[in-house]
């Protein structure tokens, strides 16, 4: 769908500069795209993640140390002003916006101390957004384009092609939900089949032999898709013996580079101190084989837990509890807390290991308790 015919072309004064997410310059319904086209003072700078580490501040992007230019940054929360109510002295001549979904955006202007300095502003709408392709999390939430036409026309009142613009998004919308009625409309209507999946209860190397079952829990680093190998991104390994949940197990990988994020620190509950009882990923897997007995079976809530035994090749036998939650409720049961709240259990165990990693064992303790007070063998339904 081509709209370049139908951007406008508007000579703002006031420099912008869009700091976007490096997965939404090729989003399919990313507007900034169409600012691009319509704005004679504009420059994009495109921010990639980098795991564990602080967005840099991009080459092009101007310096503001003493803030001569004026540059501000529109980002809603506490301490920002409105634009809406600032004097003509007051009004930035450089504005920064974010371009992003909500939690990119919050991201990025937490992980760029850089943009910490500059003054902060918000906007006031006066109706919902018109963005229907794409939804927004609040009423008061609006795309890029929106917002920065809502700016421009606040900083400069006689800016013209400011109203095309808009209508040129709404344009835009209205085509892409034609082209969506239309693909429906068009679709062969296929009467679904009904499928007929194995109705499997608690296995019986779980459900027979409660004193050979580990609980184990991994805790990894940021996923990074240039390195997705598990084993240099485990963290942390905890176990507990389901029968014996005194006899633990808890060790921590040496990894300075995370420990450096205060955070990530924060988030796996963590204390500063933690680190001085890592240890070398040599060690771990020495401790691990002399924690683990013959007839051990290791049970896990995910399959990330799990793919880590592997690559570490614990050969053991291994199970998803998330999985067999999911037997017993036939449907995706979510995270474990919204699991034990949705069965109204209570976790009595008390697992000593480091950080959040505690919580979670617990959390999968009190699981498997229930499901194994519920088992029953294992039944396949006939097919129909």
């Amino acid at each position: 769908m081509c709209l370049c015919a139908e951007v406008p072309s508007c000579n703002n004064k006031t420099q912008l500069h869009v700091l976007q997410d490096y997965r939404e310059r090729k989003h399919p319904f990313g507007t900034v795209r169409i600012l691009e086209l319509a704005l004679a003072n504009i420059q994009t700078h495109v921010l990639r993640e980098v795991p564990n580490s602080l967005f840099q501040r991009p080459a092009a992007f101007p310096k503001h140390e003493n803030n001569e230019q004026g540059i501000g940054i529109l980002y809603p929360g506490p301490g920002s002003r409105s634009l809406h109510d600032l004097s003509a002295a007051e009004q930035p001549s450089a504005l920064v916006v974010i371009d992003g979904t909500w939690h990119q955006a919050h991201r990025i202007y937490r992980d760029s101390p850089w943009l910490h300095a500059l003054p902060r502003f918000r906007l006031q709408p006066s109706e919902p957004s018109a963005y229907a392709i794409r939804k927004e999390p609040r009423e008061e939430c609006l795309s890029s384009l929106e917002s920065v036409a809502l700016a421009l026309a606040l900083l400069e009142p006689e800016l013209q092609g400011l109203d095309a613009l808009k209508v040129c998004f709404k344009r835009m919308n209205e085509r892409q939900l034609s082209c969506i009625t239309k693909a429906k409309s068009q679709a062969s209507p296929r009467k679904k089949r009904k499928r007929y999946r194995v109705c499997q209860g608690v296995p019986p190397q779980i459900s027979r032999h409660p004193q050979n079952l580990v609980l184990v829990y991994a805790e990894l680093t940021k996923l990074c898709y240039a390195n997705p190998d598990i084993s240099s991104r485990l963290l942390q390994w905890s176990a507990v013996r389901f029968s014996e949940p005194d006899d633990v197990f808890d060790v921590l990988i040496d990894s300075s580079q995370s420990y450096s994020d205060a955070n990530f620190l924060r988030l796996i509950e963590w204390l500063p101190e933690d680190a001085n009882k890592a240890v070398s990923f040599r060690e771990l897997c020495a401790r691990w084989n002399e924690f683990l007995r013959p007839k051990d079976v290791l049970v896990s809530w995910n399959r990330s837990t799990l793919q880590t035994a592997r690559v570490l090749n614990m050969i053991r036998p291994l199970f998803s509890l998330k999985g067999l939650a999911a037997n017993r409720c036939r449907s995706r049961p979510g995270s474990m807390q919204s699991w034990i709240e949705e069965q109204e259990l209570a976790c009595g165990a008390d697992v000593k290991v480091t950080g959040r990693a505690s919580r979670r064992l617990a959390q999968m303790h009190c699981i498997l308790e229930n499901l194994l007070s519920k088992s029953s063998p294992s039944l396949e339904r006939p097919r129909e």
